[in-house]
């Protein structure tokens, strides 16, 4: 995926023309996948207003669809977006939803990658009791499922316990000295849609994002 190598703007136009295409053709369901990965991208270029607005959008076609798994992913992602604003109380409120969901589905993989994040999270706030515990569910899963994660979370456990109260920074950007905004209220789906009307191709539609 041109994203995962960094090609912000070949990966950009993809989730343009894959929008303008699921929009002609009506497919509300689809519209969702390029919405989230635009919010991803968005996200990794600090262009962190855009990417809540298109998060919250897929959020909403999730919601309508009644898909439970997408929501999770769109949720945790929420809180990631969160932490690189140092805005903490609102990125615990994205994974402890998230987490939430996920345990109610049986997803493994999504409760272990949210798991890890609240560890990070709460390793970075210097709560390293509630770190430990989180990273510990996360390394259980990974374990269990045999998925490479493990070792980071084998790792950060390492870290606690040689640093217990001060073992951050582990999360990239400095907290905002500043009160948490609510997080971005999903907009009207009626409203008119700012995107570009191109047409395309959505080459990652209905497949389950990792």
């Amino acid at each position: 995926m041109a994203h995962a190598q960094g090609q912000y703007a070949e990966a950009t136009d993809l989730c343009v023309q894959s929008l303008a295409t699921v929009q002609k053709l009506g497919n509300r369901f689809d519209e969702g996948f390029p919405r989230y990965f635009a919010g991803k991208i968005a996200r990794d270029q600090g262009r962190y207003a855009e990417a809540a607005d298109s998060f919250a959008r897929s959020l909403i076609i999730w919601k309508e669809m009644g898909d439970r798994l997408h929501e999770e992913k769109t949720l945790c992602e929420f809180g990631l977006l969160a932490v690189k604003q140092g805005q903490y109380t609102n990125a615990t409120t994205s994974y402890t939803q998230s987490l939430t969901i996920a345990r109610e589905i049986g997803d493994q993989k999504g409760t272990a990658d949210t798991s890890y994040h609240m560890g990070q999270l709460k390793e970075e706030e210097g709560q390293s009791s509630d770190a430990e515990g989180y990273y510990k569910e996360a390394l259980a899963i990974y374990s269990a499922i045999g998925l490479p994660d493990a070792e980071d979370v084998r790792s950060a456990l390492t870290r606690l316990a040689v640093f217990p109260t001060t073992a951050g920074p582990t999360i990239p950007r400095k907290r905002v000295d500043q009160p948490d905004a609510t997080l971005p209220t999903p907009p009207d789906p009626s409203a008119s849609d700012p995107s570009p009307t191109r047409q395309g191709f959505w080459p990652w539609q209905r497949q389950r994002l990792l």
